[in-house]
């Protein structure tokens, strides 16, 4: 897919698609049932980010994002694709998009080291991609099924961002540039542990990273791990925030039979943490006996939940 004409973008086969009003256009199949992220779960999902709770992943993914795309410092393909890339904008993805939140970091990060970037918000969800494009400057979106073959053409990014979301590792390896980067977070056995401790979520299995590193080993090689663990104190609207943003929302959805819902690598889905929480547990429980109650619990109404993820890095070795 490519730009034709003015808000219009097509491919070689001569389908044509128009970009709607609010910036971004939709290529899922009309008679298509899966359901994204909800608005509720994004709006959660959004005032959860304001608080900067989450600031300290985010931040690593863009260290990350520029480390691998503008410095040139990463892998035996790092400095080849620097320098390729520094004579034209940088193409850089989120596929699995949420509010932006991490793609607009990681944009400012690389914008900061003096790239010019081409960023794009990609998600099943037109309520995510609508607000992303509005919080990514010059971004475009693309609504899309992530199990689909993408709508990109062969090696054109430069790099994709993949946050607690599903990740299709063949098509990822096919629209990258030679040399061109992953960047994508996953949850390590105690991030919102003190969630799960009380079954509001299912656990984490041990070994994701590794286990993400062999599924990729195909087309990536992993060139950089990093672990970002920190304690949050959060109110009870905050921790309301933090399950309602992920996929307690889903599973009311499958409930009342709304259809299929797409989520992240298995335990999880997009934006709390990759856990599932028990259906119908939106909010731990009420008032200042749920803020008291458990492990974790701080003074006054008050919780300590801690965040724990691991940044990795991928270059790619060998396209599909």
């Amino acid at each position: 897919m490519s730009p034709v004409g003015t808000l219009v973008v097509g491919c070689d086969a001569g389908h044509r698609f128009d970009v709607n009003k609010r910036g971004y256009i939709s290529l899922l199949p009309p008679a298509s049932r899966m359901t994204g992220d909800s608005q509720a779960m994004l709006d959660a999902r959004a005032h959860f980010f304001d608080t900067g709770n989450f600031d300290s992943i985010a931040d690593a993914v863009a260290a990350s994002s520029v480390q691998a795309l503008a410095s040139g410092s990463i892998g035996p393909h790092g400095a080849e694709a620097a320098d390729t890339a520094g004579s034209r904008p940088i193409r850089l993805a989120e596929i699995g998009c949420g509010t932006g939140y991490y793609l607009d970091r990681a944009t400012r990060g690389l914008s900061q080291a003096g790239a010019v970037v081409e960023p794009v918000a990609a998600d099943l969800s037109p309520f995510a991609v609508r607000m992303a494009v509005r919080a990514v400057p010059g971004a475009a979106g693309v609504v899309l099924d992530v199990w689909q073959p993408l709508p990109f053409v062969d090696a054109h990014l430069d790099g994709i961002i993949s946050v607690f979301a599903p990740r299709n590792l063949p098509e990822f390896a096919r629209i990258l540039r030679p040399g061109g980067c992953l960047v994508a977070v996953v949850p390590t056995t105690r991030h919102l542990h003190q969630v799960r401790a009380e079954g509001l979520a299912i656990g984490i299995p041990d070994g994701k990273p590794d286990a993400l590193t062999d599924a990729a080993s195909p087309w990536f090689a992993e060139v950089d791990r990093s672990l970002v663990e920190f304690d949050m104190k959060l109110t009870q609207p905050e921790l309301n925030n933090l399950i309602g943003m992920g996929p307690s929302a889903h599973h009311s959805a499958a409930a009342t039979n709304t259809g299929p819902v797409q989520q992240g690598d298995v335990p999880g889905a997009h934006a709390a943490g990759e856990g599932r929480l028990a259906a119908g547990d939106a909010t731990p429980a009420n008032g200042e006996d749920a803020a008291a109650a458990g492990e974790g619990s701080v003074a006054g109404s008050v919780r300590l939940v801690t965040a724990s993820v691991t940044v990795l890095t991928y270059r790619l070795t060998r396209s599909h």
